[in-house]
């Protein structure tokens, strides 16, 4: 699946640099994205996350994924390669910036329980970070609660902040 959204399109539907609130939640930082033009789900910022992902529970049933096939993503007796269902031509609009043709990968919320403990359920639905870091110089400023895009050619930093590499 990584390779999959590098030929893929962002449609800028404001200009750059684009400003977008977010939530913190324990500390994630939580982007809230409409996915083909339905109801709005959160995907945490994750600077590790090389495939965007979603998370198949009631939190996302608006958004119809075809769950039909689910299988391990690798060795069948692999048991940290995770399980879930390719799904393709999603659009993901962070409101500013629409990410098209999104391949992603739906996770049943129940194969994350790996020892059946029923922990809590993540506050988030859905992982990005290769698909926005890849096009965009990505600013947190956890003190205004905000994440910008900015163009990574014109793109060059004044703050007093640290810079970090991922």
């Amino acid at each position: 699946l990584y390779p999959a959204n590098n030929a893929t399109t962002a449609e800028m539907t404001k200009p750059l640099p684009l400003t977008l609130p977010y939530k913190d939640v324990d500390g994630w930082v939580l982007l809230p994205a409409r996915v083909n033009g339905r109801a709005s789900i959160d995907f945490v910022l994750d600077t590790g996350a090389s495939v965007v992902a979603l998370i198949a529970d009631q939190r996302t049933t608006h958004l119809d994924l075809d769950m039909r096939g689910v299988r391990r993503l690798g060795a069948p007796d692999d048991l940290a390669a995770p399980v879930g269902a390719r799904q393709d031509g999603l659009a993901i609009d962070f409101g500013g910036v629409v990410l098209e043709n999104q391949t992603a990968l739906a996770i049943p919320a129940e194969s994350l329980d790996c020892k059946g403990e029923h922990r809590r359920m993540a506050p988030f639905n859905g992982v990005i970070g290769h698909d926005l870091f890849r096009r965009f110089t990505v600013e947190v400023n956890r003190d205004k609660g905000t994440v910008t895009l900015h163009d990574p050619d014109t793109y060059h930093y004044s703050g007093r902040g640290r810079i970090g590499s991922g």
